[in-house]
């Protein structure tokens, strides 16, 4: 199953039932795990989830995230 497409249905099941803060949340995650299927271009399904691929998604998410909403590049989350 495509985990992007199950946080879609998650968030629009959720919508108007839960606060928009935890929405947002939820629509963060899903765009870092779009980035970090773009970076390593392999689908990130539930079957394939495991603890190589989580490491490879902390590491990503620690060095290589391009932040966007900044006004300066800044890679990574380790800020």
């Amino acid at each position: 199953m495509d985990i992007l497409f199950q946080l879609d249905d998650y968030i629009k099941c959720k919508t108007g039932n839960v606060s928009d803060g935890i929405l947002k949340v939820f629509k963060n995650m899903k765009d870092h795990i779009a980035a970090f299927q773009d970076y390593h271009q392999k689908p990130v399904t539930f079957d394939s989830f495991d603890f190589n691929l989580y490491d490879s998604l902390i590491k990503f998410l620690t060095y290589e995230y391009i932040q966007r909403r900044r006004s300066e590049v800044i890679d990574g989350k380790k800020v």
